[in-house]
């Protein structure tokens, strides 16, 4: 491989890796014309906070939130989406990946504020 890169992937559901199955499968794809080898650091979205942000995605070189459903680990992602803006690191977001990312933008940049995921 000519280079690598580290990719976070905040989810839920990181203890299953089998959940992320076409991820893993993409990324296994992707690395390959290029020669580039993907490395990818799970990170349990509820383990997320104001606190340890920087700690724990500050020395990726992207980050890809998935899908999911529920509340539960939201509020992590959204820190996450908020984390890459701001600091410039490529942000991938599927699903609910993508619709964070929004909250965040909304809440932070806009400056609509809300408490639950269907009011921003």
């Amino acid at each position: 491989m000519k280079e690598e890169v580290d990719i976070g992937i905040v989810g839920k559901y990181v203890e299953l890796k089998d959940a992320y199955k076409s991820i893993i499968e993409s990324f296994n794809h992707a690395q390959i014309p290029d020669q580039i080898k993907v490395n990818l650091h799970w990170i349990n979205a509820d383990q997320i906070t104001e606190e340890n942000i920087q700690e724990k995605l500050g020395d990726f070189d992207g980050i890809l939130v998935p899908g999911g459903f529920g509340e539960r680990g939201v509020e992590g992602k959204i820190l996450t989406a908020k984390f890459a803006r701001e600091n410039n690191i490529p942000y991938f977001g599927i699903c609910l990946g993508m619709q964070v990312a929004v909250i965040e933008f909304a809440r932070n940049v806009i400056g609509l504020k809300g408490g639950k995921l269907n009011r921003v």
